[in-house]
Protein backbone atom coordinates (compact mmCIF):
# COMPACT_ATOMS: atom_id res chain seq x y z
CA UNK A 1 0.00 0.00 0.00
CA UNK A 2 1.05 3.66 -0.50
CA UNK A 3 2.42 5.62 2.59
CA UNK A 4 0.01 8.00 3.76
CA UNK A 5 0.63 11.40 3.26
CA UNK A 6 -1.53 14.63 4.52
CA UNK A 7 -4.25 16.46 2.47
CA UNK A 8 -2.88 20.04 1.29
CA UNK A 9 -4.66 22.12 4.08
CA UNK A 10 -4.26 25.10 6.08
CA UNK A 11 -0.74 26.06 6.94
CA UNK A 12 0.84 23.40 4.31
CA UNK A 13 -1.09 24.27 1.43
CA UNK A 14 -0.59 28.32 1.97
CA UNK A 15 3.19 27.65 1.77
CA UNK A 16 2.16 25.26 -1.08
CA UNK A 17 0.77 28.05 -2.73
CA UNK A 18 3.62 30.50 -2.28
CA UNK A 19 5.96 28.35 -4.01
CA UNK A 20 3.38 27.94 -7.34
CA UNK A 21 4.31 29.91 -10.22
CA UNK A 22 0.73 30.94 -12.59
CA UNK A 23 3.69 30.32 -15.57
CA UNK A 24 5.33 27.17 -15.88
CA UNK A 25 9.25 27.01 -16.83
CA UNK A 26 9.99 26.59 -20.52
CA UNK A 27 11.75 23.54 -21.78
CA UNK A 28 11.19 24.74 -25.66
CA UNK A 29 9.97 28.29 -25.61
CA UNK A 30 6.29 28.11 -27.38
CA UNK A 31 6.55 24.46 -27.84
CA UNK A 32 7.50 22.34 -24.52
CA UNK A 33 7.12 23.24 -21.14
CA UNK A 34 7.63 21.98 -17.76
CA UNK A 35 5.48 19.14 -16.47
CA UNK A 36 3.39 19.24 -19.70
CA UNK A 37 1.93 16.95 -22.08
CA UNK A 38 2.39 17.37 -25.62
CA UNK A 39 0.46 15.08 -28.47
CA UNK A 40 1.86 14.75 -31.74
CA UNK A 41 -0.59 13.46 -34.33
CA UNK A 42 -0.63 13.08 -38.02
CA UNK A 43 -0.96 10.54 -40.96
CA UNK A 44 1.31 7.79 -41.69
CA UNK A 45 4.79 8.84 -43.41
CA UNK A 46 4.26 12.63 -42.86
CA UNK A 47 7.58 12.11 -40.48
CA UNK A 48 6.39 12.55 -36.65
CA UNK A 49 9.62 10.72 -35.41
CA UNK A 50 11.71 12.69 -38.03
CA UNK A 51 10.73 15.68 -36.49
CA UNK A 52 11.36 14.05 -33.12
CA UNK A 53 14.79 13.16 -33.91
CA UNK A 54 15.20 17.06 -34.73
CA UNK A 55 14.08 18.20 -31.59
CA UNK A 56 16.10 15.76 -29.39
CA UNK A 57 19.23 16.54 -31.26
CA UNK A 58 18.99 20.29 -30.68
CA UNK A 59 17.64 20.18 -27.08
CA UNK A 60 20.32 17.55 -25.98
CA UNK A 61 22.91 20.61 -26.21
CA UNK A 62 20.82 23.91 -25.87
CA UNK A 63 20.37 24.73 -29.41
CA UNK A 64 17.27 26.95 -30.20
CA UNK A 65 14.91 24.14 -31.97
CA UNK A 66 14.05 24.26 -35.82
CA UNK A 67 17.22 27.24 -35.30
CA UNK A 68 14.27 29.40 -33.58
CA UNK A 69 12.61 28.48 -30.79
CA UNK A 70 14.58 29.31 -27.40
CA UNK A 71 15.81 26.35 -25.05
CA UNK A 72 16.95 28.08 -21.96
CA UNK A 73 19.10 24.56 -20.81
CA UNK A 74 20.29 21.45 -22.32
CA UNK A 75 17.64 18.83 -22.17
CA UNK A 76 17.97 15.23 -20.98
CA UNK A 77 15.48 13.35 -23.42
CA UNK A 78 14.12 10.20 -23.05
CA UNK A 79 12.85 8.19 -26.01
CA UNK A 80 10.87 4.91 -26.28
CA UNK A 81 10.57 3.53 -29.57
CA UNK A 82 7.69 1.37 -29.29
CA UNK A 83 6.89 -0.07 -32.48
CA UNK A 84 10.37 -0.64 -34.83
CA UNK A 85 13.40 -0.48 -32.48
CA UNK A 86 15.67 2.20 -32.24
CA UNK A 87 16.80 1.88 -35.70
CA UNK A 88 15.68 4.10 -37.76
CA UNK A 89 16.05 6.88 -34.69
CA UNK A 90 19.83 6.28 -35.32
CA UNK A 91 19.93 6.89 -38.42
CA UNK A 92 18.11 10.25 -38.35
CA UNK A 93 20.59 11.46 -35.71
CA UNK A 94 23.40 10.16 -37.58
CA UNK A 95 22.95 11.87 -40.90
CA UNK A 96 21.95 15.19 -38.32
CA UNK A 97 24.69 15.33 -36.97
CA UNK A 98 26.79 16.62 -39.74
CA UNK A 99 24.82 19.96 -39.12
CA UNK A 100 23.44 19.05 -35.03
CA UNK A 101 26.52 18.76 -32.56
CA UNK A 102 24.07 17.22 -30.39
CA UNK A 103 25.26 15.65 -26.75
CA UNK A 104 24.65 12.00 -26.77
CA UNK A 105 25.26 11.82 -22.65
CA UNK A 106 21.55 13.94 -22.91
CA UNK A 107 20.09 11.32 -25.03
CA UNK A 108 18.64 7.78 -23.32
CA UNK A 109 17.13 5.72 -25.85
CA UNK A 110 15.45 2.44 -24.76
CA UNK A 111 16.87 -0.96 -26.11
CA UNK A 112 16.39 -3.87 -24.59
CA UNK A 113 16.68 -6.94 -26.74
CA UNK A 114 14.94 -9.20 -23.95
CA UNK A 115 12.11 -6.55 -23.88
CA UNK A 116 11.74 -5.11 -27.24
CA UNK A 117 8.08 -3.78 -27.09
CA UNK A 118 6.80 -2.62 -23.16
CA UNK A 119 3.41 -3.35 -23.10
CA UNK A 120 1.83 -0.30 -20.61
CA UNK A 121 -1.11 -2.86 -20.30
CA UNK A 122 0.76 -5.13 -17.63
CA UNK A 123 1.24 -3.82 -14.53
CA UNK A 124 4.72 -5.53 -14.73
CA UNK A 125 5.77 -4.17 -17.94
CA UNK A 126 4.91 -0.66 -16.57
CA UNK A 127 7.22 -1.37 -13.46
CA UNK A 128 10.05 -2.73 -15.36
CA UNK A 129 10.14 0.18 -17.49
CA UNK A 130 9.84 2.85 -14.74
CA UNK A 131 12.60 0.84 -13.31
CA UNK A 132 15.11 1.27 -16.63
CA UNK A 133 14.69 4.80 -16.72
CA UNK A 134 15.67 5.25 -13.30
CA UNK A 135 18.85 2.70 -13.83
CA UNK A 136 19.41 5.07 -17.22
CA UNK A 137 19.25 8.32 -15.53
CA UNK A 138 20.71 7.80 -11.85
CA UNK A 139 21.88 11.34 -11.11
CA UNK A 140 19.28 13.04 -12.82
CA UNK A 141 16.00 12.67 -13.93
CA UNK A 142 14.59 12.92 -17.34
CA UNK A 143 13.28 16.62 -18.34
CA UNK A 144 11.27 15.13 -21.16
CA UNK A 145 10.54 11.81 -21.99
CA UNK A 146 9.03 10.59 -25.82
CA UNK A 147 6.69 8.11 -26.60
CA UNK A 148 6.77 7.05 -29.93
CA UNK A 149 4.27 6.31 -31.36
CA UNK A 150 1.58 5.73 -28.92
CA UNK A 151 -1.22 3.56 -30.19
CA UNK A 152 1.63 0.27 -30.16
CA UNK A 153 2.05 1.29 -25.76
CA UNK A 154 -0.52 -1.21 -25.23
CA UNK A 155 -0.89 -4.22 -26.45
CA UNK A 156 -4.03 -4.28 -28.89
CA UNK A 157 -3.73 -0.49 -29.82
CA UNK A 158 -5.73 2.41 -27.80
CA UNK A 159 -8.61 0.49 -28.89
CA UNK A 160 -11.05 1.17 -26.17
CA UNK A 161 -11.59 3.22 -23.31
CA UNK A 162 -10.53 0.93 -20.83
CA UNK A 163 -6.43 0.59 -22.55
CA UNK A 164 -6.52 4.43 -22.72
CA UNK A 165 -7.01 5.03 -19.17
CA UNK A 166 -3.96 1.88 -18.37
CA UNK A 167 -1.66 4.10 -20.42
CA UNK A 168 -2.59 8.00 -19.18
CA UNK A 169 -2.45 6.23 -15.46
CA UNK A 170 0.80 5.08 -16.64
CA UNK A 171 2.07 8.37 -18.12
CA UNK A 172 0.74 10.07 -14.96
CA UNK A 173 2.52 8.19 -12.58
CA UNK A 174 5.90 8.28 -14.78
CA UNK A 175 5.76 12.42 -14.52
CA UNK A 176 4.84 12.63 -10.79
CA UNK A 177 8.18 9.83 -10.32
CA UNK A 178 10.37 11.92 -12.79
CA UNK A 179 9.37 15.44 -12.30
CA UNK A 180 9.29 15.34 -16.21
CA UNK A 181 7.28 16.37 -19.62
CA UNK A 182 6.03 13.93 -21.68
CA UNK A 183 5.95 13.94 -25.68
CA UNK A 184 2.81 11.97 -27.21
CA UNK A 185 3.60 10.72 -31.39
CA UNK A 186 0.51 9.72 -32.11
CA UNK A 187 -1.49 8.66 -35.67
CA UNK A 188 -4.34 9.71 -36.99
CA UNK A 189 -7.97 8.23 -37.06
CA UNK A 190 -9.05 6.85 -40.49
CA UNK A 191 -9.84 8.98 -43.68
CA UNK A 192 -12.92 9.92 -44.96
CA UNK A 193 -13.58 11.06 -48.16
CA UNK A 194 -16.73 12.90 -49.58
CA UNK A 195 -19.02 12.48 -52.37
CA UNK A 196 -17.06 14.11 -54.87
CA UNK A 197 -13.84 12.39 -53.82
CA UNK A 198 -12.28 15.26 -51.11
CA UNK A 199 -10.80 14.08 -48.40
CA UNK A 200 -12.60 15.26 -45.04
CA UNK A 201 -10.78 17.04 -43.21
CA UNK A 202 -11.07 17.11 -39.08
CA UNK A 203 -10.45 19.40 -36.97
CA UNK A 204 -8.30 17.76 -34.79
CA UNK A 205 -8.20 14.18 -36.56
CA UNK A 206 -6.18 12.15 -33.85
CA UNK A 207 -7.23 8.51 -33.08
CA UNK A 208 -8.65 7.47 -30.17
CA UNK A 209 -11.34 8.43 -26.78
CA UNK A 210 -11.09 12.16 -26.37
CA UNK A 211 -10.01 10.89 -22.46
CA UNK A 212 -6.38 10.81 -24.39
CA UNK A 213 -6.91 14.75 -25.64
CA UNK A 214 -8.13 15.64 -22.25
CA UNK A 215 -5.42 14.21 -20.62
CA UNK A 216 -2.76 15.90 -22.54
CA UNK A 217 -1.84 19.83 -21.74
CA UNK A 218 -1.30 20.71 -25.38
CA UNK A 219 -1.76 18.76 -28.94
CA UNK A 220 -0.81 19.35 -32.41
CA UNK A 221 -1.79 18.20 -35.85
CA UNK A 222 1.48 17.82 -38.26
CA UNK A 223 0.70 18.07 -41.84
CA UNK A 224 2.76 18.44 -44.86
CA UNK A 225 2.74 22.19 -46.33
CA UNK A 226 1.34 22.65 -49.75
CA UNK A 227 3.23 25.50 -50.50
CA UNK A 228 6.83 24.29 -49.41
CA UNK A 229 8.91 21.35 -48.86
CA UNK A 230 7.95 20.76 -45.31
CA UNK A 231 5.25 20.53 -42.64
CA UNK A 232 3.29 22.31 -40.56
CA UNK A 233 1.97 21.94 -36.85
CA UNK A 234 -1.08 23.52 -36.17
CA UNK A 235 -2.07 23.85 -32.35
CA UNK A 236 -5.23 21.58 -31.68
CA UNK A 237 -5.13 22.57 -27.86
CA UNK A 238 -3.31 24.77 -25.18
CA UNK A 239 -4.16 24.39 -21.87
CA UNK A 240 -1.69 26.54 -20.48
CA UNK A 241 -2.31 29.22 -22.93
CA UNK A 242 1.69 29.14 -23.93
CA UNK A 243 1.71 27.65 -27.12
CA UNK A 244 2.67 28.88 -30.79
CA UNK A 245 -0.18 28.48 -32.64
CA UNK A 246 1.67 27.14 -35.86
CA UNK A 247 4.99 26.17 -36.98
CA UNK A 248 5.87 25.96 -40.61
CA UNK A 249 9.00 24.13 -41.53
CA UNK A 250 11.20 23.92 -44.29
CA UNK A 251 12.64 20.32 -44.63
CA UNK A 252 16.14 19.33 -45.42
CA UNK A 253 16.12 15.58 -46.77
CA UNK A 254 19.66 15.40 -46.99
CA UNK A 255 20.31 16.30 -43.05
CA UNK A 256 16.70 15.04 -41.95
CA UNK A 257 16.27 18.32 -40.25
CA UNK A 258 13.80 20.67 -39.89
CA UNK A 259 13.70 24.83 -39.71
CA UNK A 260 11.29 27.29 -39.62
CA UNK A 261 10.45 29.52 -42.62
CA UNK A 262 12.25 32.78 -42.79
CA UNK A 263 9.36 34.96 -43.18
CA UNK A 264 7.39 32.97 -40.91
CA UNK A 265 10.32 33.60 -37.94
CA UNK A 266 9.09 37.53 -38.28
CA UNK A 267 5.56 36.80 -38.15
CA UNK A 268 6.50 34.71 -34.96
CA UNK A 269 8.41 37.89 -33.30
CA UNK A 270 6.01 39.10 -31.24
CA UNK A 271 4.75 35.61 -29.93
CA UNK A 272 8.25 34.71 -29.09
CA UNK A 273 9.20 37.73 -27.24
CA UNK A 274 5.84 37.37 -25.24
CA UNK A 275 6.90 34.21 -24.15
CA UNK A 276 10.72 34.92 -23.44
CA UNK A 277 9.39 37.91 -21.70
CA UNK A 278 6.92 35.98 -19.22
CA UNK A 279 10.21 33.26 -18.61
CA UNK A 280 12.09 36.48 -16.86
CA UNK A 281 9.07 37.76 -15.07
CA UNK A 282 8.35 34.17 -13.78
CA UNK A 283 11.71 34.06 -12.27
CA UNK A 284 11.35 37.95 -11.30
CA UNK A 285 14.45 38.20 -13.32
CA UNK A 286 16.19 41.74 -14.77
CA UNK A 287 17.88 41.91 -18.53
CA UNK A 288 19.16 43.78 -20.60
CA UNK A 289 18.55 44.24 -24.21
CA UNK A 290 21.65 41.59 -25.50
CA UNK A 291 20.14 39.28 -23.18
CA UNK A 292 16.44 39.70 -24.45
CA UNK A 293 17.83 39.04 -28.04
CA UNK A 294 19.27 36.01 -27.20
CA UNK A 295 16.44 34.39 -26.84
CA UNK A 296 14.68 35.65 -29.96
CA UNK A 297 17.71 34.11 -31.90
CA UNK A 298 17.78 36.16 -35.41
CA UNK A 299 15.61 39.06 -34.92
CA UNK A 300 17.95 42.07 -35.71
CA UNK A 301 17.92 45.11 -33.18
CA UNK A 302 15.61 47.56 -35.02
CA UNK A 303 12.94 44.52 -35.40
CA UNK A 304 13.38 43.98 -31.32
CA UNK A 305 13.47 47.90 -30.57
CA UNK A 306 9.99 48.02 -33.03
CA UNK A 307 8.00 45.23 -31.40
CA UNK A 308 9.09 46.49 -27.31
CA UNK A 309 7.82 49.82 -28.66
CA UNK A 310 4.19 47.94 -29.05
CA UNK A 311 1.61 49.44 -26.40
CA UNK A 312 0.73 46.96 -24.24
CA UNK A 313 4.43 45.43 -24.24
CA UNK A 314 6.15 49.05 -23.61
CA UNK A 315 3.68 49.66 -20.35
CA UNK A 316 4.76 46.38 -19.01
CA UNK A 317 8.35 46.80 -18.96
CA UNK A 318 10.17 49.01 -16.58
CA UNK A 319 13.65 50.13 -17.15
CA UNK A 320 16.64 50.90 -14.75
CA UNK A 321 18.90 53.56 -16.52
CA UNK A 322 21.05 54.27 -13.13
CA UNK A 323 24.21 52.26 -14.52
CA UNK A 324 25.22 54.61 -17.96
CA UNK A 325 27.10 51.45 -19.14
CA UNK A 326 23.98 49.18 -18.91
CA UNK A 327 20.31 49.20 -19.05
CA UNK A 328 18.55 46.92 -17.10
CA UNK A 329 14.32 45.71 -17.57
CA UNK A 330 11.98 44.23 -15.88
CA UNK A 331 8.62 43.04 -16.07
CA UNK A 332 5.96 44.11 -13.97
CA UNK A 333 2.97 44.23 -16.25
CA UNK A 334 0.78 41.10 -17.57
CA UNK A 335 2.19 40.05 -20.83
Amino acid sequence: MPTYHPALTGAALDAMLETTTTIRPALIEGLLYERSVILLSADAGIGKSTLVANILAQASVGLPVFNVLYVPKPLLCYYIPFERGSEELRERLKQMRSVIPFNTANLCIFENPDFPCPNLYDPAHQRFLLDSIQQDCPTRPPDVVFYDPIYQAVAGGLSNEDKVSAFIRFNVQLMTLFGCATWLNHHTGKTFYAADGQKVEKDDPYYGSSFLRNHCTGSYYLHAAKDHDGTILDLKKDNLGTLLKRLMLHYDPETYTSSMKDAFKDLLAVDRLKLALRQFKLKNQSFTFRQLQGCMMGVSDSRLREILRIPHIKEAIISDKSNPQLTLYLIKGEI
